[in-house]
């Protein structure tokens, strides 16, 4: 928030953070309904659920669980926002101050739907901001919320839900503890990390990871990947792209080919034909589709 040294300036400035959730909306609004000018800013973390829906482009995804809500909020509320990439931060207190004094602004961090259960900010006390207009908004109770959208008109926000990150998805989360348990750290890639929300995922072997697509969409998402490893198709059907991490040995080779058989179109054939791919090379393995029971040892 920017303003003179003393009193109210003629312009006040706010920078507000833009989720497109109904939370983050109602703050704005609260600042707009003093006059003060608002720009939006929405981080896109890599983790949000409609980002990667957005980019799976599945046809039959509802329009609205694939549109950008920070962008939609902004132009609900007639401001202009900036969208940048950021890591996922915390929003508890500790946190807050920490960001504070790292960016320089200790005092000026405004949270309006909170601030009259917080002690009072540099703007609330140069004048700036009334406090008296800001809110005291506690606990997990939505029902403030709600009854402030209805009085300003806030209808078209997507309804509070924790499914809404994968950071708080138990299957991503068994991912990434597998990840960092076969895998050093500070070598794994931005890729690898994006993988993880795709596809179905089995550990075969210690240094031996499989990525299997569940439709078409995926497939599509996984080829534009120029990963290192052995992909793996089913042939003359509908077939899954299997994509390998690290260098399996034929037994698992075999086995890879297998769990594609499993998941292609031509799952209840005995034998099912499947070409391995790697550095311009091809092989072919006819295998029987593996069985569920024994798939289940592998699965994360």
């Amino acid at each position: 928030m920017s303003g003179g040294s003393t009193g109210r300036p003629e312009r006040i400035r706010a920078i507000g953070l833009l989720s497109g959730g109904l939370d983050s909306t109602l703050a704005a609004r609260v600042l707009l309904e003093q006059g003060i000018e608002v720009i939006g800013l929405h981080y896109s973390t890599g983790f949000c659920m409609n980002d990667h829906r957005r980019a799976m482009a599945r046809p039959e995804e509802d329009p609205k669980r694939m549109r950008n809500e920070g962008l939609r909020a902004g132009a609900d509320l007639g401001i202009p926002i900036e969208v940048l990439g950021q890591r996922p931060m915390s929003q508890h207190m500790q946190a807050l101050r920490m960001i504070e004094k790292e960016c320089g602004i200790e005092g000026y961090l405004l949270r309006p739907l909170s601030a009259k259960h917080l002690s009072p900010t540099q703007p609330e006390e140069l004048g700036w901001v009334d406090r008296e207009k800001l809110l005291g908004i506690t606990g997990r109770s939505r029902k403030e919320q709600m009854a402030w959208s209805e009085t300003w008109g806030i209808s078209d926000y997507p309804q509070p839900a924790g499914g809404c990150c994968y950071l708080a998805d138990e299957n991503f989360a068994r991912r990434f503890h597998d990840k960092k348990l076969h895998t050093n750290p500070e070598q794994i890639r931005r890729d690898e990390m994006i993988l993880l929300k795709v596809g179905r995922h089995f550990r075969l072997s210690p240094r031996v990871k499989i990525i299997v697509a569940r439709d078409q969409s995926e497939n599509q998402f996984l080829s534009r990947f120029d990963l290192p490893g052995w992909r793996f198709e089913a042939l003359d059907c509908g077939s899954p792209l299997t994509v390998v991490e690290g260098e399996p040995d034929p037994d698992l080779m075999v086995l890879i080919a297998s769990i594609t058989a499993r998941y292609s179109d031509r799952r209840s054939e005995p034998l099912v034909e499947v070409a391995a791919r790697k550095d311009g090379r091809e092989e072919r393995l006819l295998v029987p589709p593996v069985a569920d029971q024994v798939l289940e040892r592998y699965r994360l």
